[in-house]
């Protein structure tokens, strides 16, 4: 009888979201595993082309914000809860935010213990420095540092990057801010690091657009690209591996490792949150495949990096994880390799109202993030829900072309959607809690949670990194990560819901409008401003060399400065890039709409 119960309990807890998830997932894992097989055998599986993203954003960029915005606000936020009220549906929808405290703790439990699993077979490497670099493979690689206002740490990342051999050639400084001239002297640092480093200056403060306007200044030997932040330092001894690109020809990019310098209490907890995620995408890239390379560091092919820039969004924020989307979408795949680190600066205060677990210095990230919940709440955790349709769509067609590979993509797929819907329907569950009288209930869920967060990262600091003390941190951070861990849920939610209310309706997609369609950009105002580069720089090669590459414009064009499309002269010590020139320099191109590119010929 007592087995009995026990497994009625059992089934009773497993059944029914634990088994429709499970079934879910290994569902459409054979399902996008076995459509991939077909259209790979039939030849009809076509890559290297623009994806639905880019499409999508290629038409909705034309609609007007103010109409875009009327129609979000009318569906979402009056249709929606108009049919539901009509229709009587929503007493049972309000009933889906009870607390069911058993089966909520039982599906932490396995979470928690997947998580285990994944972390002991995705542990990090001993740290062994790669002893030489091969200086053909390192005249392959490209670095890109888009940078905001970072004279006090631009030289320090650019000398880490040439202490790995990376040619000072094969380096540009990609400056960009709202105004007509650099905002400080880093032009100036990086000339006194090495005068070889290509310098720009984008008169618009938008990191996409930085990328796209730096690449087009590398030299054509670059098949790779690194991309590095400003105030990012790379550590001797760096592997630079080629090896898994020559023989898997589907892998795009490779993601590194990522710790933070632990100067304050709030920095040390960001430095242990992204030791964490850097090992949580390796085991995502060994399972199936990273989703994307973390804005801070990644190394890509440089075609695919271009092809994914090229149909951007171009959105103000989460650039990395739409270039990851999309590289899904196209049917390519990630890697993670964790014997390399990079070190970089956190946000060392949780507020701008509570410093008193922060320090003094005060970087601010990404273009004003100086605290945690800037950061988060209104910059990372802003596009999650908005990639929901686009995850559904990854749930059934995309595959890793491995079958157990693609059921563990859509587990992990299925906890990240359902994480989202919880995170949106947080403040819902708080209020049922309240009225139900199962706040108390409530508060011992969150005890659990803070419990069985503390086990796991002790159990990652003190067994999985004891071979690694260059990783482990300090007890004080073990115990302060659970409540960090809980502000950060407090920044998902408001981040969430300020994407339903703000972000989506008045941020469109701005896709074609920096790349294959300039002059439309500039015409709507999108694009602004131009593009700065040094007059030593010799920028008629770099057109030229473009020119030569273009299936489009080859032989047809030579740009020379006495033309009307050639370089104008500007701020002093710069030259100016008019838009029908990048234009030219973008010529080669795979989109729906090359032919579209306007040249001025010559003598016009």
């Amino acid at each position: 009888m007592g087995i009995d119960q026990r497994n009625s309990l059992f089934i009773e807890l497993f059944w029914p979201h634990v088994a429709l998830i499970c079934a879910f997932a290994v569902g459409a894992g054979v399902f996008g595993f076995f459509t991939n097989l077909i259209y790979r055998c039939c030849g009809c599986r076509k890559k290297r082309k623009w994806t639905w993203i880019g499409l999508t954003g290629l038409c909705s960029s034309r609609i007007p914000v103010c109409l875009r915005a009327f129609l979000w606000y009318a569906v979402v936020f009056g249709a929606v809860p108009a049919l539901l009220f009509t229709t009587h549906e929503y007493s049972a929808i309000w009933g889906y935010f009870s607390l069911r405290m058993d089966k909520m703790t039982f599906f932490m439990f396995l979470y928690y213990l997947y998580r285990v699993v994944a972390y002991t077979f995705a542990n990090y490497p001993y740290n062994r420095p790669a002893k030489k670099h091969r200086k053909s493979v390192m005249e392959q690689i490209g670095v890109l540092v888009p940078c905001h206002k970072s004279a006090d740490e631009i030289a320090d990342t650019l000398k880490s990057i040439l202490k790995n051999h990376i040619p000072p050639g094969n380096i540009v400084v990609a400056d960009n801010a709202n105004t007509d001239e650099p905002p400080d002297d880093t032009r100036e640092r990086v000339k006194d690091v090495d005068s070889k480093i290509k310098y720009i200056f984008v008169q618009q403060g938008l990191k996409t657009r930085a990328f796209w306007e730096a690449i087009q200044f590398l030299p054509p030997k670059v098949k790779y690209i690194i991309h590095i932040d400003d105030d990012t330092i790379f550590l001797e001894g760096f592997h630079f591996d080629l090896r898994p690109f020559e023989e898997d020809p589907d892998l795009s990019g490779v993601s590194w490792g990522i710790a933070m310098f632990p100067r304050s209490t709030v920095e040390r907890l960001v430095d242990f949150e992204f030791k964490q995620f850097s090992q949580w995408r390796y085991w995502r890239g060994i399972s199936s495949t990273t989703w994307f390379c973390h804005g801070i560091i990644g190394l890509w092919r440089r075609d695919r990096f271009e092809l994914m820039l090229e149909q951007h969004p171009f959105l103000p924020f989460g650039e990395d994880n739409w270039i990851g989307s999309m590289n899904m979408m196209a049917g390519y795949h990630l890697g993670c390799d964790l014997r390399n680190i990079v070190y970089t600066f956190a946000p060392p205060d949780l507020t701008d109202w509570f410093q008193c677990c922060g320090g003094a210095f005060k970087r601010e990230q990404g273009y004003g993030a100086a605290n945690v919940w800037k950061q988060r709440a209104k910059r990372w955790f802003v596009n999650a829900p908005r990639r929901i349709i686009w995850r559904l769509y990854f749930f059934f067609f995309y595959s890793t072309e491995n079958l157990i590979g693609d059921i563990i993509y859509r587990f992990e797929l299925s906890i990240h959607l359902l994480g989202i819907f919880v995170t949106l329907a947080a403040p819902f569950i708080v209020v049922k809690a309240c009225m139900d009288g199962q706040v108390i209930p409530m508060l011992y869920f969150k005890a659990y949670y803070c419990l069985i967060n503390l086990l796991l990262s002790c159990y990652l600091n003190y067994w999985l990194w004891g071979h690694r003390k260059d990783l482990q941190v300090s007890f004080v951070t073990i115990l302060l990560f659970p409540f960090y861990k809980i502000f950060l849920h407090l920044c998902a939610v408001y981040g969430h819901w300020r994407c339903l209310f703000y972000y989506i309706p008045w941020f469109p997609f701005r896709t074609g409008l920096f790349t294959i369609d300039r002059e439309t950009g500039a015409e709507y105002g999108v694009l602004k401003g131009e593009v700065l580069v040094e007059d030593t720089q010799d920028v008629e090669d770099v057109i030229n060399a473009r020119l030569r590459e273009s299936s489009l414009y080859k032989g047809t064009h030579s740009r020379s400065r006495s033309g009307s499309g050639a370089l104008t002269g500007g701020t002093s010590g710069y030259l100016r890039i008019p838009i029908s020139d990048h234009q030219i320099i973008s010529s080669n191109r795979r989109g729906p709409s090359k032919g579209r590119f306007h040249v001025v010929p010559e003598g016009k």
